[in-house]
């Protein structure tokens, strides 16, 4: 089924095969429409709600370490890429350079937010079902952009 994301402020918008994207966003009136493709789901598999996701994050804080990398590959199926399990230490101490990029990259030209989410800094996809809810913190980015090297 093709869907469309705008660039601008991440809403994306399912719709029925065929049917062409608008010439503006609904929710922010920009331009910057980009046609997706969703991924296929089986009968088995269901996009997890909001109340879930936001669960889920919590729960990594209850984890014992070495069941956390579990959790955080769940969630990066879900389109949240945990970056770091509190804000207590800077983003360049924690990420790798080239790591930093790629968050970067997806932050700044794929509409992900960066944002803290249960009190865990996390980049999250456009089509998650929490991206509607979160934006791109301004302190956060600048945290990347020197981790990245950029700044």
């Amino acid at each position: 089924m093709p869907d469309w994301t705008c660039d601008r402020c991440g809403y994306t918008n399912l719709g029925p095969a065929g049917q062409r994207p608008p010439k503006r966003c609904p929710v922010c009136q920009s331009t910057r429409i980009r046609i997706r493709t969703a991924p296929t789901q089986t009968s088995l598999e269901r996009t997890p709600t909001p109340q879930e996701i936001y669960a889920q994050i919590r729960a990594l804080h209850r984890r014992p370490p070495e069941e956390q990398e579990t959790g955080r590959r769940d969630l990066a199926n879900s389109g949240i890429h945990i970056l770091a399990l509190s804000t207590k230490e800077p983003l360049s101490t924690l990420l790798p350079r080239k790591e930093a990029e790629h968050i970067l990259h997806l932050v700044t030209k794929e509409g992900f937010a960066l944002a803290v989410v249960e009190g865990t800094v996390a980049a999250v996809s456009p089509a998650s079902p929490i991206r509607l809810h979160l934006g791109v913190s301004e302190p956060l980015l600048r945290e990347l952009q020197k981790a990245a090297g950029e700044a």
